[in-house]
């Protein structure tokens, strides 16, 4: 009896050796890294690619070119506006726009090749503000703005001794931490090949928002539209002031808030500007044909629309309308007569209600229209 059970022990030991040999002996499954991707981006370009690393694909980019500037010693943190004249398509979502980049003795940013005309602004939310008016540049060029002090420009082909920095397609974080962390930086890394957005943990720190000199509690950063794995951390970058590993998807602008018990919660939609849609009501010129409405939210600069001259207003009898975010709180009604774009001054109005606007039907010193504005119908 004794014999079978240490045969049996035996048996029972050589049968868990060899079934760890053959664990050992399984190779380990590797994660996919496609060899199709976009050298900008860095995502996946092959659309027969089913992996799940690969399920963001690469959705094309527009050709940048570099604007880099000399601007007076007393231009701090310089800014980049820019758009194409006459439709009026911008660039970047608010103003004072792109941040420029600290380059030796220089500052450069990089635009879309359909911009044709930018405005250089410095030292934003101080008294010292400034901005240049707008400087033509050629479309699909890289150039040299130099500002003078009296804010005048020169503008040339970029020479080829100056070297820029390639250009990285990036997107905006905003973070909304807990109150206890006097500092925030995010580490931004691309899954699965370790590729790093910085140099060196904790990453990049993000800048304080304001408005109306207030901070709003929010923070900013950008990131390259390759990374797909993020952590926002705080002060000394605990394990108590840090994030888990978030699993970032399409790569565009994101709000995350995170939770004092470190939870965090990721939207792509403003939280702060979460309201329903209001109605706008105008009644205009009979002379005016094609009528839009182009609004944003003043002081920060937000647009509701993409590019000039705004959303197409649709005749209801003998009132226009058009339904926009309710966060907006300013408004030009604009259309054209005789192939020449007219168009109302600037409309403050007060956010989240709907309105009624009555331009005015002759136009004024300055070549625009004044309006009234209720909110209520006026009564017939």
């Amino acid at each position: 009896m004794k014999k079978t059970k240490f045969v049996l022990a035996v048996i029972l030991a050589m049968m868990t050796m060899f079934s760890l040999v053959a664990c050992q002996l399984q190779p380990t499954p590797q994660p996919h890294v496609c060899e199709s991707v976009c050298e900008i981006c860095h995502r996946c370009t092959n659309a027969d690619c089913k992996e799940d690393e690969c399920k963001v694909k690469c959705a094309g980019h527009e050709p940048m070119y570099a604007v880099v500037i000399s601007v007076p010693e007393d231009w701090q943190n310089p800014n980049l506006w820019a758009w194409s004249d006459p439709d009026g398509k911008g660039a970047f979502a608010s103003w004072p726009g792109e941040p420029f980049t600290k380059m030796n003795d220089k500052y450069y940013c990089y635009v879309p090749g359909f911009v044709n005309t930018i405005i250089v602004n410095a030292n934003q939310g101080t008294d010292a503000a400034i901005q240049t008016d707008g400087i033509t540049i050629e479309r699909e060029k890289n150039v040299l703005v130099t500002i003078a002090e009296d804010k005048s420009a020169t503008v040339v082909d970029l020479p080829d001794t100056e070297v820029v920095p390639l250009y990285v397609e990036k997107f905006v974080v905003h973070a909304n931490v807990p109150i206890s962390w006097e500092t925030v930086q995010m580490w931004a890394w691309s899954h699965p090949d370790g590729k790093g957005a910085f140099s060196t943990w904790p990453g990049e720190t993000m800048v304080a928002e304001t408005k109306d000199g207030e901070p709003t509690g929010w923070y900013t950063g950008k990131v390259p539209t390759w990374i797909n794995r993020l952590i926002i951390n705080g002060n000394e970058a605990t394990d108590a002031e840090k994030t888990a590993d978030m699993v970032i998807g399409e790569p565009k602008e994101m709000w995350i808030t995170v939770a004092k018990d470190l939870t965090y919660e990721i939207s792509y939609s403003d939280p702060d500007k979460a309201v329903e849609n209001i109605t706008v009501y105008a009644k205009i010129p009979a002379s005016w044909t094609s009528p839009a409405c182009w609004a944003w939210s003043h002081p920060d600069g937000t647009n509701a629309f993409g590019s000039w001259p705004g959303e197409a207003l649709t005749q209801d009898g003998e009132w226009y309308t058009l339904s926009v975010p309710g966060w907006i709180n300013s408004i030009i009604i604009n259309g054209q007569v005789g192939g020449e774009t007219l168009q109302t001054v600037d409309i403050s109005v007060e956010a989240g209600k709907d309105l009624w606007i009555v331009l005015s039907q002759e136009v004024g010193s300055d070549g625009k229209y004044t309006a009234t504005v209720t909110y209520e119908a006026p009564a017939e």
